[in-house]
């Protein structure tokens, strides 16, 4: 299983080497604003690529349609992707319509059902981004359809962005699930500062919310108490853009 684990990190490397060797010039910093791409409705050009240790790598299939996945998640054998097609884009406004899914193969083919860590998911929705000057608001709604166990949950999120220069930006993101399950769950924030060198983006904050541990014991909370005791946890992120 680790040989198996070690081609598909290999695969997945050796993929992105070949994109970024044909990727365009990088692009520079977040002027205009509207260059500004996670978390917003807008899309990547044509051949733009985004990558980092924690974003997603982001590819732009044509000038309205980008695509994302989680290499790291893919070599842990967990397929992912998502796509945002652009489907309005007038300013001072952009809507966006996202879909995609994601599902966990264990090595023994055997999932356990836990609330907290479906084995898989298929989720759509609806992203707009209202820009005002150096300010981008962002707002989305969405469905998300849980399996092992089943679910139906409904996202609500937000994302705020200050571009303070060409080369800085701070980011205010937030959201939650709304299911049938479990009334809410999935409340999460993150508050972070993202600098740009060229294609270069450094990013380092500070994130709120609670995630699921897997342990031999089973599926467990990292923050059994998350509304009475503040779970905040220190995030940096480099990422390069092309």
């Amino acid at each position: 299983m680790m040989r198996q684990r070690g081609v598909v990190v290999l695969g997945c490397w050796a993929t992105l080497v070949g994109a970024l060797l044909q990727a365009p010039a990088a692009r520079a910093g977040f002027d205009p604003p509207s260059e500004v791409i996670l978390g917003t409705a807008q899309t990547l050009e044509q051949g733009e690529i985004v990558i980092g240790v924690l974003s997603p790598l982001a590819y732009g299939i044509n000038d309205s349609l980008t695509v994302f996945i989680h290499p790291v998640s893919w070599a842990l054998l967990a397929p992912n992707g998502s796509f945002r097609f652009r489907v309005y884009d007038e300013e001072p406004v952009r809507i966006a319509a996202v879909f995609g899914g994601a599902v966990a193969v264990t090595p023994d083919g055997v999932t356990v059902e836990d609330i907290r860590r479906p084995a898989g998911h298929i989720d759509f929705g609806v992203s707009s981004t209202l820009a005002l000057g150096s300010w981008l608001l962002t707002g989305k709604v969405g469905y998300q359809r849980d399996f092992g166990p089943d679910d139906d949950d409904f996202d609500w999120s937000f994302v705020v962005d200050w571009v303070i220069g060409p080369s800085s930006l701070l980011q205010l993101q937030g959201g939650f699930q709304f299911g049938r399950i479990y009334a809410v769950k999935g409340v999460n924030a993150s508050l972070a500062y993202v600098h740009s060198w060229g294609a270069l983006h450094l990013a380092a904050g500070l994130a709120y919310g609670d995630f699921p541990l897997e342990l031999e014991s089973g599926v467990v909370s990292a923050c059994p108490s998350s509304w009475n005791t503040p779970c905040l946890w220190p995030v940096i992120d480099v990422f390069w853009r092309f």
